[in-house]
């Protein structure tokens, strides 16, 4: 794919998940330790956010990449078709995703290093988080 293609596909994405974050018009907060979760939420906070879409198992688009200082949170989109759990490497976290909804991570980073985001079930890769000191 070139990468034309790969900015429609990430724009497509977004749109879609904006416009069922519309169409559902609910809210619902979860918050978890240390990993705080958000369904439902705003278009407007949904904007300012990374999306990660996966579809039948597949991750759309390209993985995301986010840089972050150690003592900040790393925040990002999922919307996946299917119930899965997210687990972030050398974390020992897990969250919860629920099938056909966009759920807001916010991880806390307290060390330097990257991590890996990944969907167990799916086995799909949906980024890294990359901590600066």
């Amino acid at each position: 794919m070139n990468k034309r293609a790969l900015v429609y596909l990430g724009a497509a994405s977004a749109t879609l998940a904006l416009a069922f974050l519309y169409i559902q018009n609910k809210s619902t907060n979860t918050a978890a330790t240390p990993v705080s979760i958000q369904t439902g939420h705003s278009a407007d906070a949904a904007q300012a956010l990374p999306l990660v879409s996966v579809l039948g198992g597949k991750v759309g688009g390209e993985p995301i990449r986010l840089q972050v200082k150690v003592g900040e949170s790393a925040q990002f989109l999922v919307f996946t078709d299917e119930e899965d759990e997210l687990r972030i490497s050398n974390m020992a976290l897990a969250v919860k995703l629920p099938a056909q909804q966009t759920t807001k991570v916010s991880v806390p980073v307290n060390q330097a290093g990257s991590f890996e985001m990944e969907l167990q079930k799916a086995e799909a890769i949906l980024g890294v988080i990359e901590a600066q000191p």
